[in-house]
């Protein structure tokens, strides 16, 4: 979807003014103060919202921030991931995602219909990530370090984020499950590859493999959030070298 167009928008903002302050005019003439309440306010205040946007677009329109499709999406996404972990999904707001993107509520509805829609969208990235770095991940069985761990922490606090929606939202579980079957189904095929087994495209893993995935699932969800609960260093590194040992004997590396 196209970014909005500055001139239309301006044209839009205005419009809903004029009309809005027509409305005032008439119902000032013509009907008491609540029958000017119940027509107006909300007119102007969405004429207001609108014209607020395009200022704010104007006013950042000299920076040099890339204004093509996929930069804007990605900008809102890592804006999002980072006030979902931090705040949760219910205490952002869309305002808040696309101030801290740099872009205004405008340009997150132009891209998503939705802050669902949005929320969604990232969980799906984030999946997709997540699977990109899981074979070396595992195979290295080592926590990551620096910035490469705040990604790993983040991601946990998202899967926290999206699971604890959907026991709020019933609507979403099903979704929800499906991405964590499959997440676990991708964690299962790593295994069986250690251990010399390659699945054919469509092969479901071993019981035993996605039982294993189930452990390496839990286990790097604990050691994550243990070493961001955690301010002492030397108990985050034991917890480190626990999920190394355990993760060590499923990938059969160690005994």
């Amino acid at each position: 979807m196209a970014e909005p167009d500055e001139g239309s928008d301006i044209g839009s903002a205005l419009s809903s003014l004029s009309a809005a302050l027509s409305q005032l005019s008439s119902a000032v003439v013509n009907q008491t103060s609540d029958e000017i309440n119940a027509r107006v306010t909300d007119p102007l205040r969405r004429a207001s919202e609108q014209i607020t946007d395009v200022a704010e677009r104007l006013g950042s329109g000299s920076s040099a921030r890339p204004r093509g499709i996929e930069a804007t999406r990605e900008a809102l996404l890592d804006a999002a991931a980072q006030l979902f972990a931090e705040k949760g999904y219910e205490g952002t707001g869309v305002s808040e995602i696309a101030r801290r993107a740099g872009y205004t509520k405008g340009a997150l509805y132009a891209n998503f219909a939705s802050k669902q829609e949005l929320f969604k969208a990232l969980i799906e990235r984030e999946l997709a990530r997540s699977h990109e770095d899981l074979e070396s991940s595992l195979t290295g069985a080592s926590m990551p370090s620096g910035a490469d761990r705040e990604a790993v922490q983040r991601q946990v606090l998202l899967t926290l984020e999206a699971n604890l929606y959907a026991i709020r939202h019933p609507q979403m579980r099903d979704e929800v499950l499906a991405d964590t079957r499959g997440q676990l189904r991708r964690i299962a095929e790593v295994i069986a590859r250690t251990h010399g087994e390659a699945l054919a495209e469509g092969q479901e893993p071993a019981q035993d493999y996605l039982d294993d995935a189930m452990v390496v699932a839990a286990v790097e969800s604990f050691a994550a959030l243990g070493t961001m609960l955690c301010d002492d260093p030397v108990v985050a590194e034991a917890v480190t070298r626990s999920r190394d040992r355990i993760i060590g004997r499923i990938l059969g590396s160690q005994d």
